[in-house]
């Protein structure tokens, strides 16, 4: 009895393995899974986003994964600063008519993106705010707010 039960389970695998190779055509990661019977292939290492692209994804889900530019943001003042400490620009969400948040992932302590930014923004009459937690400033007719946290960080403009 075992024998034959061992002949099916290798039949039955032997099977599987043909069907996989034969029916579920090609091992090219390329090729849509349903034209290979629904089997999912892995993406290639070179689709596979960077760690810092999931970090970013991570801290800021609402920038959709995208690689902003803040060329492209709205309300961002043509005389805008770079980041006074180390950071990376992550997402860039709203627009002129809701505002517009630009999110940065860094490892700088709240209170060293506070000193940073009240240094960047001096010459928009940069101010803190709420004991030393916030910084707010004035460039033209858009108000700056910057709202750090513990390994990211968020300036907010508002245009309205």
């Amino acid at each position: 009895m075992r024998t034959t039960r061992s002949r099916l389970a290798a039949v039955a695998v032997a099977t599987s393995v043909l069907c996989l190779l034969a029916a579920c055509g090609s091992d090219d990661p390329d090729v849509a899974a349903s034209d290979r019977g629904g089997v999912v292939a892995t993406p290639a290492e070179e689709d596979a986003p960077s760690v810092e692209d999931e970090e970013c994804f991570a801290a800021f889900p609402m920038g959709g994964g995208m690689t902003p530019d803040l060329a492209d943001a709205d309300l961002v003042p043509a005389d805008f600063p770079e980041p006074p400490v180390d950071a990376t620009l992550c997402a860039i969400t709203g627009n002129a008519g809701v505002g517009v948040n630009l999110g940065y992932l860094s490892d700088a302590e709240p209170a060293d993106v506070v000193a940073g930014y009240l240094e960047a923004f001096a010459p928009y009459g940069a101010v803190s705010e709420d004991g030393g937690h916030g910084v707010t400033a004035q460039a033209g007719d858009v108000k700056l707010l910057v709202v750090p946290g513990y390994g990211k960080y968020e300036i907010q403009l508002d245009g309205r």
